[in-house]
């Protein structure tokens, strides 16, 4: 059907124009239907044409491509049955009986979104606009159709997404340039303890009671921001509840099309906990040390007796000496005062009498004594200066940084402390490797150096031998200790590095000796073996690799 024709016919019946007028009308009207064919026809959207009686009488090329319908076919035909799902006919025909009378309804004028069908039946989401057109005392209806199933698509993607970041666990926010929060997700409003009006459009600095704090986390935002790098850090906070938050943070610039950098992604989890955790495995790492003190406190202390005991006999003995010195000395220095009022007869009688007092004093056995009294107090209180030294040094809180160290020495220091302990039934040999210094915290590997010597120890029943070695192989620092016990049982080699697992009688151990010893080897990016064999003996070795242990600082700085 010719529309514009239609329209045309119309116009002359209503009359009341002189003949040029209505033939300039003609051609206006001609003119128009031109227009609207060639915008239509390049119309993204689909352009209809529905009369009075609900027909297609105008189909463009891009709802042949939408409904999946050639103009030939949908001509005339009722645009409900053809493009409406059978579930929505009577209520659209209903609305269209009204509006082709009144030329009013609920999509006239505005735009809606409804259901639509394509020629295959499949339903797919549209926006459509109606305006009407008065023809004939009637209303015929023009539609602006867009398929909107990829928006849709996106949007519920979108919502996908939107409640993946506010359900998360991690606090997830967008901010720009100026550092301001632009996005932030319920976590990040938590973890301020504010509202989110007074998160969002502000930076740290106005957000942030801890203003160092806040300059840390701008200072990142303006790392990425110059070097379009990620940037990683760890935060701490305190909470509006007053309580103390730290968290790891992980921020990515965001960039536009056109590849400048708009913001950037941040990412925060509370590593609260974890953080926790680790001070609590710092203080059984103490524990477990300091009980191991506890187990010795006997043996180290008749260790520390016996230099002691040594030094203080010395001393009296020196003391005593120091009298008789002191009458010598007086002699002479009478002897000297009496030289010039004195006859020489006198004076050999007196002369006489100081060398027998010297004889009678032992004067040259005390000086002799003295030195060698002297030497072996020195000793002794070395001695004793070295044990408490090791136990010092062996009981103070772990080290919060690694440090180059010798572990030789380590191992050398632990003997000494447990050598008491263990020395009346058990000889130690010592096989120790030329070693590199590594990266490491050298109190925690004397700790499990002391483990398992006293574990080896103590799995030994009858006097026997220990073997402590040290070797560089194959990237790693290795060390063995090797007893001649009673070995472990196959059925519980898997529990041996439970916490609280023990064989021993109660009084014994903790159970938690091995234990915390793996967990300070893992920490060494370590690992720890046990050859075991039932009535032979047990052997464990421990590896460090030759690099030691990365502070997370450093290897932070590498990754960057």
């Amino acid at each position: 059907m010719n529309v514009i024709g239609t329209i045309i016919s119309h116009v002359k019946r209503k009359g009341g124009k002189g003949i040029a007028e209505q033939k300039r009308a003609e051609d206006a009207l001609r003119e128009s239907e031109e227009r609207f064919r060639v915008i239509s026809a390049s119309a993204l959207d689909a352009v209809i044409l529905i009369n009075d009686d609900g027909n297609v009488v105008y189909w463009n090329p891009a709802a042949e491509r939408i409904f999946e319908y050639a103009s030939e076919e949908i001509m005339g035909q009722n645009v409900h049955d053809a493009l409406m799902p059978e579930r929505y006919r009577a209520q659209f025909k209903k609305g269209f009986k009204e509006f082709k009378e009144t030329g009013e309804g609920n999509a006239v004028g505005k735009v809606v979104e409804l259901t639509a069908k394509r020629k295959g039946g499949d339903e797919f989401p549209m926006e459509i606009a109606v305006s009407p057109i008065r023809i004939k005392e009637k209303y015929w209806a023009s539609a602006i159709i867009r398929d909107i199933t990829e928006r849709k698509q996106h949007e519920e993607q979108l919502k996908k997404f939107q409640f993946m970041v506010e359900s998360a666990h991690d606090a997830i926010f967008f901010k720009d340039l100026q550092s301001r929060y632009v996005m932030a997700n319920n976590k990040t409003i938590e973890a301020f303890g504010l509202s989110r009006d007074e998160v969002i459009g502000k930076n740290d600095l106005e957000i942030m009671s801890e203003g160092e704090e806040a300059k840390i986390n701008i200072e990142a935002d303006k790392f990425v921001f110059k070097t379009g790098e990620t940037k990683k850090i760890t935060k701490h906070m305190t909470g509006a509840d007053g309580k103390e938050y730290w968290f790891q943070a992980i921020k990515t610039p965001h960039f536009d099309n056109n590849g400048n950098i708009v913001g950037l992604v941040g990412i925060a989890r509370d590593i609260t906990e974890l953080k926790q955790s680790e001070k609590l495995k710092e203080r059984l790492i103490q524990s477990d040390r300091l009980a191991a003190i506890g187990q010795l406190a006997a043996g180290v202390a008749h260790e520390l007796n016996n230099p002691l005991g040594y030094v203080y006999s010395n001393l009296n003995s020196l003391r005593e000496y120091i009298k008789d010195l002191k009458k010598y000395y007086q002699a002479v220095h009478e002897f000297i005062e009496e030289t010039d009022q004195s006859s020489a007869k006198p004076i050999r009688r007196k002369a006489k009498r100081i060398v027998e007092l010297g004889e009678n004093l032992g004067i040259v056995e005390i000086m002799e004594d003295i030195e060698s009294l002297s030497i072996e107090s020195i000793n002794g209180a070395k001695r004793a200066k070295d044990i408490v030294i090791n136990l010092k040094n062996f009981s103070r809180p772990g080290e919060t940084k690694p440090s180059m160290a010798d572990i030789n020495e380590g191992i050398e220091s632990t003997i000494a402390i447990v050598w008491n302990e263990i020395r009346y039934h058990i000889k130690i040999n010592k096989e120790l490797g030329d070693l590199p210094l590594i990266s490491c915290r050298s109190q925690e590997l004397n700790q499990v150096v002391l483990n398992l010597l006293l574990n080896a120890a103590q799995a030994m029943k009858e006097p026997g031998n220990i073997w402590i070695r040290s070797r560089s192989k194959n990237g790693f620092v290795e060390i063995e200790v090797e007893d001649e016990g009673e070995g472990i049982p196959p059925e519980n080699i898997s529990k041996i590095f439970d916490p609280f697992f023990t064989t021993k009688p109660v009084g014994k151990g903790t159970g938690l000796g091995l234990s915390i010893s793996y967990g300070i080897v893992q920490r060494h990016n370590g690992e720890m073996l046990v050859d075991s064999t039932p009535g032979k003996g047990s052997k464990f070795t421990v590896r460090i690799p030759n690099e030691g242990i990365i502070e997370e600082n450093e290897r932070r700085e590498n990754a960057e």
